[in-house]
């Protein structure tokens, strides 16, 4: 889908209904009327009085042309938009258009005052009525949802399920995996609604961390899963990058016996990167491959760990090195549960959001950096659902990380070095914002990078509280860190640099200039 289109008579509920969905769905929302009155500089009333209905049709046609030119909008298109056969062939082959409708009789009662309704200045018997019978056969197009004696919310719920809406991708592993990526605001607490693209289960293993115990979300999912899985349950992991270790994976296993997990049992991960990968693990390797359902509730979980299947644990101090590429039968993304998240768990997310928007999205770094700070993403789910959209779109080109993927592990060669030689007493988000900063130094540097990213990069990184530098870390020790890299090959470190906002390229760089950029990484923070 690129855009989702409502249509219909007025009153029908286009507005209401369109921007409760992009709100639960993390879309924008556009209103065709509120776009014209907008550009007019005055209300439709006053157009159709003024200037006449020819010209308000003009103002129509450019304001249905600029909402159908972007892309993931649920656009509120006005009554008589579509009628239009020009206005029409303006729709892409993926737009999806629903036409909202209502009973005569119940339509004259929402609009009992016909203010701002030009077409309705004389609301005598039978006018609703009348301009019905004449869009009838225009409105008779497109697939129809009647909205009579219903409220928004269930309206909003059908158009879900009619749409598809809640998915933001498909994501097919060379046809060994499929993954399908949904966001839709309160699907987490509610997986009963998300049984259409689950794997069918008689039994679940849900995993999740203190953290999300404490937040009640665990004990939700199990119990909206006990609504149609007859055997559920559930174990609760310590917080923390400690748990991705030979020894939680041995206790997982442990579980899976004592409740004698089968080929269908589905495992269920539920928390941050932490659980995702750990889990993911699991369900990768019991029995050899069990269904597996991730449901990440942390900001840097949702754009970055529980998309494109890379699972695995720490092993010898080194991050992520034991593991393998097993994507989530489905990824649940409910942007409700970061509201239980601190704000610089929110900010740690924030830098992963930013690294995929310098190499790979220069619209996804204008929409960060439109923001006012970390908490405002709350506010603003389309930025999360389009980070996400990025990176569903690189990992379906480069599944195995052969070429093009290697670019998301832009600020991660740095990030993971200050990570370890810290103790991982450094957030993983915190780091990813040290190294982007020192790895973008470097490509200026070097000039792989034109001049100019490096500051906006700095800017939008401080104005979300995150650490450009750190110090009292140890230059010796952050190198030979990254001298275990899984990213090195032949000798040299592979670094993914930007080239510009928007575009970055993989180089391999030398001990000496990676030393440099540590060195630049290490300076006393401001």
């Amino acid at each position: 889908m690129r855009n989702l289109v409502l249509t219909g008579f007025m009153g029908t509920g286009k507005s209401t209904v369109g921007c409760l969905l992009a709100e639960r769905h993390g879309l924008q929302f556009v209103d065709t009327d509120d776009q014209i009155e907008r550009q007019a500089g005055k209300s439709i009333a006053q157009i159709f009085a003024e200037d006449g209905e020819c010209a308000f049709r003009e103002m129509e046609t450019v304001a249905v042309r600029a909402a159908l030119g972007g892309r993931h909008r649920v656009i509120a298109a006005g009554g008589g938009a579509l009628l239009s056969g020009a206005n029409r062939a303006l729709l892409g082959s993926e737009d999806i258009v629903l036409c909202l409708t209502c009973d005569a009789n119940e339509l004259e009662r929402r609009l009992d005052s016909p203010s701002g309704r030009p077409l309705l200045n004389d609301l005598s018997a039978g006018t609703v009525g009348r301009l019905l019978e004449e869009r009838r056969d225009g409105y008779a197009r497109f697939r129809q949802i009647d909205t009579t004696a219903r409220t928004a919310e269930e309206v909003a719920v059908q158009v879900t399920a009619v749409s598809e809406l809640r998915r933001v991708a498909t994501l097919d592993v060379e046809r060994t995996r499929v993954s399908c990526i949904v966001f839709e605001a309160g699907i987490a607490t509610h997986l009963e609604n998300a049984r259409d693209v689950m794997p069918s289960m008689t039994q679940a293993l849900v995993v999740g961390d203190a953290n999300v115990e404490a937040a009640g979300i665990s004990g939700s999912i199990v119990e909206s899963l006990r609504v149609f899985v007859p055997d559920v349950h559930s174990v609760v992991l310590p917080a923390g990058e400690v748990t991705k270790s030979t020894v939680w994976l041995e206790k997982l296993y442990q579980a899976c016996q004592r409740w004698r997990l089968e080929r269908e049992s589905v495992i269920v991960a539920v928390g941050g990167g932490v659980v995702c990968d750990l889990a993911g693990l699991v369900a990768a390797t019991y029995l050899r491959g069990l269904p597996l359902v991730l449901v990440p509730t942390s900001l840097l979980a949702q754009v970055d760990a529980s998309i494109g299947g890379k699972v695995g644990i720490d092993f010898g101090r080194v991050k992520n090195v034991v593991g393998a590429f097993y994507p989530a039968d489905a990824v649940l993304v409910d942007p409700k549960t970061l509201r239980t998240l601190p704000p610089g768990r929110l900010a740690e997310g924030l830098a992963e959001i930013v690294k995929i928007g310098v190499v790979c999205s220069e619209t996804l770094f204008r929409q960060l950096e439109d923001l006012d700070g970390a908490g405002s993403i709350l506010r603003c789910t389309q930025v999360i659902r389009e980070a996400i959209h990025q990176k569903v779109r690189i990992v379906q080109r480069d599944p195995f990380e052969n070429g093009e993927r290697a670019m998301l592990n832009f600020g991660h060669t740095i990030a993971h070095g200050v990570e370890a030689a810290s103790g991982y007493g450094l957030a993983h988000g915190e780091a990813v914002s040290i190294g982007v900063v020192a790895e973008t130094w470097l490509a200026e540097r070097l000039g792989v990078c034109e001049r100019g990213p490096l500051e906006r990069i700095s800017v939008l990184l401080d104005r979300f509280g995150l650490p450009l530098h750190v110090s009292a870390l140890d230059e010796d020790v952050v190198m030979a860190h990254m001298s275990q890299d899984k990213k090195r090959r032949g000798g040299s470190l592979r670094f993914a640099l930007p080239v510009r906002i928007g575009e970055g390229r993989v180089v391999d760089i030398t001990e000496i200039d990676a030393r440099s950029a540590v060195r630049f990484a290490l300076r006393a923070a401001a």
